[in-house]
């Protein structure tokens, strides 16, 4: 590592102390890196794609790796299916999948979109502080009307708040997780009502590290995966939580599909295999030598391919193409976003279809800004703050869900990626 690359290093390590923290154990990355299912539809500093120009080098940083790249000229970089220009706005690409709405309720709260419960109603999160949900809410996309649910409890020795928010069976179901270990299952009657606890199930030891990192409703049961892997289930109207067949050791990718996440080196995909917990079916996604960062969801794979390109397939191998989209934490579905740079200068965010090769502009623009000074002052080298860095914070899809949110100004563009032809 070279003495810029250790500054910018330095850098990025010293802004990532000021976001939330990810799990300290490695079987805790699952959720932080591939499964993490968080209120927040925007990634903060840790997921954003920012690119410091610098001494002729481009250096991006996607999800927590930093990426160094000479600097080259258009005909010498690779062959990649990169967006260089910024295509059509979203409301003109896809009209009919687009709603906008202010970015804060009337009297000036935030709020965090989770996902649809129907055509015009989303469901919604305020919070007490950072992160913190305090009530579950359902807002009316036509007539803008906000009804609480339920109030979100925070027992006393919560460490791990809110999250994981699902619906199914007339009900709102997330999680919680205790300082002794232990992990809470509630669920509240999208009607309205007190929020009850479903169960409650020993993750670990205590601490913050590992919780749940899947959770769905399957007809009347809930079922859920930890962190350490392996998935049970237990009635939505409560009781005590049991092993799923054929789910040990295994993590929810989307029910009844889980499977194995990797994490013993870039070369192994992440979800590569996979079972259906219903019928016993098994799905083995190909990879081919030189391949790393593979991930996929349930019907396709992405992955860094050994020329340093970008590559989109299904799991059987067929229908491979170079992809604007890049592996990260989330399983890939049939959208993504990506980030539309020309001379290795951001534009702003795509939403890209991978089945037809769509894209449409987001209008989300890049953000400008000096770089903190590197070290402390009177270390050798240390001059101040630096004032090329442009970063770009990038809503991200997962899987198949239908809801991509986000904001821009004071307008949160809500797109139902179910509507989209």
């Amino acid at each position: 590592m070279n003495d810029l690359e250790s500054k910018l290093s330095r850098t990025l390590n010293r802004a990532a102390t000021q976001a939330p923290h990810a799990p300290g154990t490695l079987a805790g990355t699952v959720e932080t890196r591939f499964r993490r299912r968080r209120r927040r539809s925007q990634a903060l500093l840790a997921a954003a794609a920012v690119v410091v120009l610098a001494g002729g080098t481009s250096y991006a940083l996607r999800g927590e790796d930093i990426r160094a790249v000479p600097a080259t000229s258009a005909t010498a970089a690779p062959a990649q299916a990169r967006l260089t220009e910024l295509p059509a706005p979203i409301e003109q690409v896809w009209p009919e999948a687009v709603r906008k709405i202010p970015a804060k309720l009337p009297d000036g709260r935030a709020y965090q979109a989770l996902t649809f419960v129907d055509e015009r109603t989303l469901l919604v999160t305020t919070e007490q502080r950072f992160e913190v949900a305090d009530a579950v809410h359902a807002y009316d996309l036509d007539s803008g009307e906000l009804r609480k649910i339920a109030d979100v409890p925070v027992p006393e020795g919560t460490v791990l708040f809110a999250s994981g928010f699902t619906i199914g069976a007339d009900q709102v179901v997330w999680w919680t997780k205790l300082d002794d270990g232990r992990a809470q299952i509630w669920s509240a009657p999208l009607a309205g009502g007190e929020a009850r606890i479903v169960t409650t199930h020993q993750v670990d030891g205590g601490g913050h590290e590992s919780g749940l990192d899947g959770l769905a409703v399957a007809g009347d049961q809930v079922v859920f995966s930890i962190n350490e892997g392996g998935v049970s289930a237990v009635p939505l109207g409560g009781g005590t939580a049991k092993p799923v067949k054929g789910g040990a050791g295994l993590h929810l990718l989307s029910w009844p599909w889980a499977g194995t996440v990797g994490m013993r080196g870039p070369e192994e995909p992440q979800f590569g295999t996979i079972r259906n917990l219903e019928t016993g079916e098994t799905r083995t996604a190909l990879v081919q030598a030189g391949e790393k960062e593979m991930i996929c969801g349930v019907t396709l794979c992405v992955g860094w391919a050994a020329d340093g390109t970008t590559f989109q397939r299904l799991r059987d191998g067929s229908q491979e193409k170079s992809s604007p989209c890049e592996p990260s934490r989330f399983a890939p579905g049939r959208f993504c976003t990506t980030a539309v740079a020309a001379d290795r200068r951001p534009l702003g965010v795509a939403l890209y279809d991978t089945t037809t090769g769509r894209s449409a502009d987001l209008g989300i623009r890049p953000q400008e800004s000096s770089a903190p000074p590197v070290g402390k002052p009177g270390d050798p080298g240390v001059t101040g703050a630096r004032p090329e860095v442009t970063m770009i914070e990038t809503p991200h899809v997962e899987g198949d869900q239908p809801l991509l949110s986000y904001t821009v100004g004071d307008t949160r563009y809500v797109v139902d990626l179910r509507k989209i032809g």
